[in-house]
């Protein structure tokens, strides 16, 4: 009987407590955008799918400069590029509403690797990098189906200008 008593009183605190629980969903796109970068850029992702779906969402010359900073973006297998904790972890944990938003949380990078003394061929780099994240960024919130890359455009080379460096 004592039994009973307890399993009929554990149900219904169960039940009650299951009425006061709230699931809350929350849309964040920053980490399918990194990922969205680096598979079309082929940096340790590969989805042929996704590739022949969005590969022409983002412009050729964006995709060649990730390629060409690959050694700095790429992890695995207990090996990470230079910058990938940054372009891809960092990023991926901030949130930011748009363009104007992720440039600030490039800023605030910026910041953070001056005070550590990076040399300048690395913030050139990370700059060019940051240019094609924060210039792609608006565009990939629209819908990143619907927006496609024909031909080619300009090289985003490192410099020090850009989103990197105001």
């Amino acid at each position: 009987m004592l039994f009973a008593l307890l399993l009929v009183n554990c149900s219904q605190q169960r039940q009650s407590q299951a009425g006061d629980v709230k699931i809350l969903f929350e849309i964040c796109p920053e980490v399918n955008y990194v990922t969205h970068l680096y598979t079309l850029a082929r940096l340790g992702f590969s989805d042929e799918e996704y590739t022949a779906k969005y590969g022409n969402t983002l412009p050729q010359a964006a995709i060649d400069t990730l390629k060409k900073y690959k050694d700095y973006l790429t992890f695995g297998q207990g090996e990470g590029g230079m910058l990938s904790g940054t372009f891809f972890f960092m990023v991926s944990a901030e949130t930011f509403a748009n363009a104007d938003s992720l440039q600030k949380v490039m800023d605030k990078y910026q910041e953070m690797a001056k005070s550590y003394n990076s040399p300048d061929e690395i913030m050139n780099i990370a700059n060019a990098i940051a240019k094609v994240y924060v210039d792609n960024y608006d565009r990939y919130l629209k819908d990143p189906g619907k927006e496609r890359y024909g031909g080619t455009s300009e090289s985003a080379e490192p410099t020090h200008e850009g989103p990197f460096f105001r």
